[in-house]
């Protein structure tokens, strides 16, 4: 509708028949109804998720800018990753995965020994993730020294205790034990079942098929969350959480995983079990992410990813998942 030529705007159209104009009546209360509902407050409070994920802009002309800095850097950084993934496990020569999963996992214990042992000095801390390494580092040479890996990564944990000097008191030098135990037998044991994984028979598919399930079951879960969610999952550790999102990312996740299998062809049995585990893994091991985040007072893991946080954020469910696809995969497909 354009203005008038002396620029006054232009007339409201009248003749129209009564039933277009009973019609448009009806439009403009139920939209009068939504704006003060329930419903538009949940619409406003996802798009503020969305695109004001980190700060406080809340006003109308920060709109577009958050739309534009947080959406697409998101969009963008989730793209390049998982088109570079996937190129990597589908066609890449395996020394570069396992190169690969060895560079993530050390920048994820770098995250990591940052959170938990920040009042350290950065050699302790390098030390630290060094312990964390090993269990992948020794898997590189098969599978049968992964338990060896561990013991090594725990024993240097000691080591780095016991040596620690008489600055630290009894509740520093504990703390610094249980971290470093946690960075061997959680992150750098569960991330070496990533090679264990990738080295089984149709091992590339199965991997594909983890990271498929894992975003699914995330993304499902978060929607769900959103939009439905009113029932706290595990309000102490992580609020925004919902059984909703539960139930929805373990759907999206099955669903997924059942769609791969197809295309694949991969056993649909193991799959939807497979499926089904590494999603509530998932949620385990964002839960656990999120216990130490909590006590280290932070929001993201770091800042390596425009829109996304650390790289800890972005894999601590691909992390917890993996064991179960792995022994799932190894039992029930090749006994």
């Amino acid at each position: 509708m354009t203005a008038c030529p002396d620029g006054r705007p232009p007339a409201p159209i009248t003749n129209v028949s009564s039933p277009l104009k009973n019609g448009l009546r009806a439009a403009q209360g139920r939209a009068a109804e939504f704006r003060g509902s329930e419903r538009a407050k949940e619409f406003v409070k996802l798009a503020e998720t969305l695109f004001w994920p980190n700060d406080g802009r809340k006003s109308q002309d920060g709109f577009f800018d958050g739309l534009l800095d947080n959406a697409m850097s998101r969009f963008l950084t989730g793209l390049l990753l998982a088109g570079l993934w996937f190129a990597l496990v589908l066609s890449g020569p395996a020394p570069l995965v396992a190169a690969t999963v060895l560079l993530a996992t050390i920048g994820v214990l770098i995250e990591y020994s940052g959170m938990t042992l920040a009042a350290h000095p950065p050699l302790r801390r390098g030390l630290v993730v060094v312990a964390g390494c090993l269990p992948l580092a020794t898997t590189l040479t098969g599978g049968a020294t992964l338990a060896a890996g561990v013991t090594a990564g725990i024993l240097v944990v000691i080591a780095i205790c016991m040596t620690a000097g008489p600055a630290l008191d009894s509740d520093q030098r504990f703390a610094l034990l249980t971290s470093g135990v946690l960075a061997v037998a959680y992150i750098g044991l569960f991330a070496a079942h990533l090679l264990l994984l990738f080295r089984l028979p149709a091992g590339r598919l199965w991997l594909l098929f983890l990271t498929c399930v894992t975003a699914a079951a995330d993304t499902g879960a978060y929607y769900c969350g959103t939009l439905i969610g009113r029932h706290k999952l595990c309000p102490l550790v992580s609020p925004g959480k919902t059984v909703e999102g539960l139930i929805g990312g373990l759907a999206a996740a099955v669903a997924t995983g059942l769609a791969v299998a197809h295309f694949a062809k991969l056993p649909t049995a193991v799959a939807l079990i497979a499926a089904a585990v590494a999603a509530v893994c998932g949620v385990a091991g964002d839960l656990t992410e999120s216990v130490i985040k909590r006590h280290a007072g932070r929001k993201d893991s770091g800042r390596l990813l425009p829109g996304h946080g650390g790289l800890f954020d972005r894999v601590d469910a691909l992390i917890a998942g993996t064991p179960a696809v792995y022994y799932a995969v190894r039992y029930l497909v090749h006994g």
